[in-house]
C-alpha cells in the first residue's frame, strides 16, 4: 500500500518534501524507492516490447480516446510528414492517409454576390436614403406595377425587406415611414422595410441607455449600488478620473467598456 501510495503522489507531482515527510510517517516510501521502482517497471516493459516487438507478429495501436483534437491533428502532421519528407519506403503510403478529420465544420454554401450599380445618394439625409432604397429596388426589379407601368415587377405582396445599417440609418427610416403614413399603399409608405441594426450598435444602445439610467445627473458617492463602481472595477486605475468626469468621458470610454462586459456573451 505504501508503493502504490508513493507512485500516486509520484503521478501528481507532489513536492519531494511532502512525500518525504509523508514516508517518515509511514504512508509512503521514500523518493528514492520511487525512482527505483520507476526505473525496474520502465526497463521490464522495454524488455517485454522489445521480446514481442521482434516477432514481427505485434500490432500496434495508437489509442485516440483520450486524445484531444490537437493531438489528433498533430499525429495526422507526424504521418504526413513521414510520408513528404521521411524515408523513400514511406512514400507509398502517401495516397493511403486520408486528409484530417473535420472539428465543427461548417458546410461549404455557394452564396451568389452581385454587387449593384453605384448610386449619388447622399445617405446622412432622408431624402438620400429614399433614393438609396427606391434604387435597389429598381435594379432588383422589384416594385409595383401598377405604379410605374411595368408589368414584369415583382410585387413584395406581404415579404419584407431588411435593410441594415447603423443607428443614424434607423433614424432615417423611422422619419421617412413617418413622413410617408399617409400615402396611399404600402409601396409608398414604405411599410415592408424593416431595419436590422447591428449588434455592437446594439450593445452601445443598451450602453447608453444604462448611462441615462443610472448615471446621468446623479451623484454616486457613498451610494454603493451605482454603476460608477462597477466601471470603478473594470478600471480600478482612473477610479480618479471616473468619480470626477463627465459626460465628455463616459460616453467615448465607459459606454464602451459597459458594453463589452454587461452585454457580452458568456
Amino acid at each position: 500500500m505504501q508503493s502504490i501510495y508513493g507512485m500516486f503522489l509520484y503521478a501528481n507531482k507532489t513536492p519531494e518534501k511532502v512525500i518525504e515527510t509523508l514516508a517518515k510517517t509511514g504512508v509512503s516510501i521514500a523518493v528514492n524507492s520511487i525512482h527505483t521502482g520507476i526505473e525496474s517497471l520502465s526497463d521490464k516493459a522495454m524488455e517485454i516490447l522489445c521480446e514481442r516487438g521482434q516477432t514481427l507478429a505485434m500490432l500496434r495501436l495508437l489509442n485516440e480516446n483520450k486524445m484531444t483534437n490537437r493531438d489528433r491533428f498533430n499525429a495526422w502532421k507526424f504521418l504526413d510528414d513521414l510520408c513528404r519528407h521521411g524515408p523513400s519506403w514511406f512514400a507509398r503510403y502517401r495516397t493511403h492517409l486520408e486528409p484530417p478529420e473535420d472539428i465543427i465544420a461548417l458546410p461549404v454554401m455557394k452564396t451568389t454576390t452581385i454587387p449593384l450599380k453605384s448610386m449619388d445618394a447622399n445617405n446622412s439625409r432622408v431624402g438620400g436614403n429614399i433614393e438609396a432604397i427606391e434604387g435597389m429596388m429598381k435594379q432588383a426589379g422589384v416594385g409595383d406595377r401598377a405604379i410605374s407601368g411595368n408589368p414584369n415587377l415583382a410585387e413584395l405582396q406581404d415579404n419584407v425587406i431588411l435593410v441594415h445599417g447603423d443607428l443614424g440609418t434607423a433614424e432615417k427610416v423611422d422619419i421617412l415611414q413617418d413622413r410617408r403614413k399617409t400615402e396611399a399603399s404600402p409601396l409608398q409608405r414604405f411599410q415592408f422595410v424593416i431595419f436590422v441594426m447591428g449588434l455592437f450598435h446594439l450593445k452601445m444602445t443598451c450602453a447608453d441607455a444604462l448611462w441615462r439610467i443610472f448615471l446621468k445627473g446623479t451623484q454616486p458617492n457613498g451610494d454603493l449600488t451605482d454603476l460608477r463602481q462597477d466601471v470603478g472595477v473594470l478600471r480600478p486605475h482612473e477610479t480618479v478620473v471616473i468619480a470626477t468626469s463627465d459626460e465628455a468621458w463616459f460616453p467615448a470610454n465607459a459606454r464602451a467598456c459597459i458594453a463589452r462586459w454587461i452585454l457580452s456573451p458568456p
